[in-house]
């Protein structure tokens, strides 16, 4: 069986043990939750370690360790890390540390599951099995493997995604998030090979007028698509130099969502939810390919949004 190496801080030597142990106790916080102001949450490390008794019939049982920056109640910004065992009561734990944004971390833990190929492991699959099975139960969105989020967009997602789905029963998948500069030529390039209309999608106009001229002269001088894409990516950051930004994805702050498959009902219900929050602006539905654009308007990850 494949040995997952354990953590640093588990081999340490016992100087730097004892360091780990005069920092802050954050679960003995007066806050009820362990990161109430989470700035960034990320999954850092899974490892195999000994389970406790009666914990499971395997010998070997998972561990995560999580990296968290937060801002505690006086303002100050902290960095902890956390770990939790995958057992039957990860999900708990993980909501009671982090209450709101506990999706999250979630996502981080499943993402990190299925990146690792642990399921290539006899002994080790049922326990990534149940838990990637109870993760996906309590979350109500996916996020593609391509698309990158920031925690406070996709905190907004995640709230979104469970009150949409308490009303149709569908979950959110997420196909576009923040994009680089190559990453929106990329999206601007395949939209004017299939002739999509740049008036009717950006309302920035001139600025997709002159990304279109890098197109059209690249394709004049029988450049090759890399070279192309790469043309237009220049234009796209040089704007970005002049406070102009094409599409709101080059400043974190926008998500598309699969609309594919959605019936006028089911799209109805999520224009719905969507206007039930202040902060975020729902554009009309893009047919190629079919998807909603979402713009988040307020993303300070320590202040709730309002419901409307």
């Amino acid at each position: 069986m494949r040995t997952l190496s354990p953590p640093l801080w588990a081999t340490a030597p016992k100087a730097a043990l004892l360091l780990l142990l005069a920092l802050p106790v954050h679960a003995l916080d007066v806050t009820p939750l362990r990161f109430a102001r989470p700035i960034a949450i990320d999954a850092l490390h899974i490892w195999q370690g000994l389970c406790s008794p009666g914990e499971s019939d395997a010998p070997h049982c998972l561990n995560i360790d999580y990296a968290v920056v937060h801002r505690r109640a006086d303002g100050t910004t902290d960095h902890d890390t956390a770990t939790y065992p995958l057992d039957p009561l990860f999900v708990e734990r993980v909501a009671a540390d982090f209450g709101g944004f506990a999706p999250v971390a979630l996502r981080e833990a499943d993402t990190a599951l299925e990146t690792m190929g642990l399921l290539e492991d006899d002994e080790l699959r049922p326990v990534v099995e149940r838990c990637r099975k109870e993760i996906q139960r309590t979350l109500h969105y996916r996020v593609q493997p391509h698309v990158r989020l920031t925690l406070p967009v996709e905190h907004r997602v995640s709230q979104l995604a469970d009150h949409f789905f308490a009303k149709a029963r569908r979950e959110l998948v997420i196909t576009s998030g923040t994009r680089s500069p190559e990453e929106q030529a990329t999206a601007m390039y395949l939209k004017l090979i299939l002739r999509s209309d740049l008036r009717r999608l950006y309302r920035k106009w001139e600025a997709a007028q002159e990304i279109k001229r890098a197109y059209s002269a690249g394709w004049t001088k029988r450049l090759r698509r890399p070279q192309i894409i790469a043309a237009m990516a220049d234009v796209i950051r040089a704007q970005m130099k002049e406070g102009i930004y094409v599409s709101p994805h080059l400043k974190a702050g926008a998500v598309d969502i699969r609309s594919r498959s959605w019936r006028a009902g089911t799209k109805a219900a999520f224009q719905r939810a969507a206007a039930s929050f202040s902060g975020l602006r729902l554009l009309r539905e893009e047919k190629t390919p079919p998807h909603f654009h979402l713009e988040i308007l307020d993303t300070d990850p320590t202040e709730e949004p309002q419901r409307r």
